[in-house]
């Protein structure tokens, strides 16, 4: 099974992104797995999970670096430190995963 890639608009919130690559995961039964800033906006890869193991779904937590939170209870670092577009500005963000 072939890597999905989305590029999504740079002018995208902090919160649209992260309820995007959230449904995208849904959509695709696949993990976010790369998260990039690129001309046209962000881009986002997504592996799919083999048909033959059970897809479980865990929620995303994305947090704005130059708003900096405490990595939040119960998850796992996706990315710590991923560039991506926000409000048309470039950002970092950090990703967490549900564990």
């Amino acid at each position: 099974m072939s890597d999905k890639v989305q590029i999504y608009p740079p002018e995208g919130t902090l919160d649209q992104l992260s309820i995007t690559c959230q449904g995208d995961e849904d959509v695709f039964r696949a993990k976010l797995t790369k998260l990039v800033r690129v001309d046209a906006g962000t881009q986002a890869t997504y592996q799919p999970v083999p048909f033959e193991q059970p897809y479980v779904k865990k929620a995303l937590t994305f947090v704005d670096l130059a708003h900096a939170s405490p990595q939040p209870p119960g998850t796992d670092v996706l990315f710590q430190s991923a560039e991506v577009f926000l409000n048309s500005n470039p950002a970092q963000v950090a990703v967490y995963r549900e564990k």
